[in-house]
């Protein structure tokens, strides 16, 4: 799934993978399975830049976004970029706890989250709906831990 990458690198994958994401759509979708209430799925693709970018974007690189607070760490180059991000996220986030929707002008109309679709938004500094990104490590990872259903 990681042409080009360093066994290094494809380990980081793996691991960040089995840790972070595919337990978080395996939740996502059992949730939505539910058809209680709508979830909404996200994924922070900005990258720091520093350290010559190769943390890319590690878990929790996104909480200081959440609250626009990106000032008070030492986790981003304060680029236009980032301040875009972290506004955006802000205003995504408010939108969530003032009406349990999380739609907004800053970002494009995201759908909820469902088995068939998927849709999930990718934070960047220009954000975009994609329908069940990295798809082939999610249907890999569901196959090996048994949780495709």
């Amino acid at each position: 799934l990681h042409p080009g990458t360093s066994p290094a690198e494809r380990l980081i994958a793996a691991t960040t993978d089995s840790n972070f994401r595919i337990r978080s759509l395996a939740l996502a979708q059992r949730k939505a399975a539910q058809n209680a209430a709508p979830v909404w799925m996200y994924s922070f693709e900005w990258e720091t830049p520093l350290f010559d970018g190769r943390l890319g974007a590690p878990h929790a690189l996104d909480v200081p976004f959440c609250f626009d607070t990106i000032d008070l760490t030492n986790a981003t180059d304060m680029s236009d970029g980032a301040k875009k991000v972290a506004a955006t996220m802000a205003e995504t986030w408010i939108a969530f706890a003032r009406n349990g929707n999380p739609n907004n002008a800053s970002i494009p109309h995201w759908p909820s989250y469902d088995a068939k679709d998927r849709a999930t938004l990718m934070l960047d500094v220009v954000p975009r709906i994609e329908n069940d990104p990295r798809s082939e490590g999610r249907r890999l990872w569901q196959e090996i831990t048994g949780s495709e259903r």
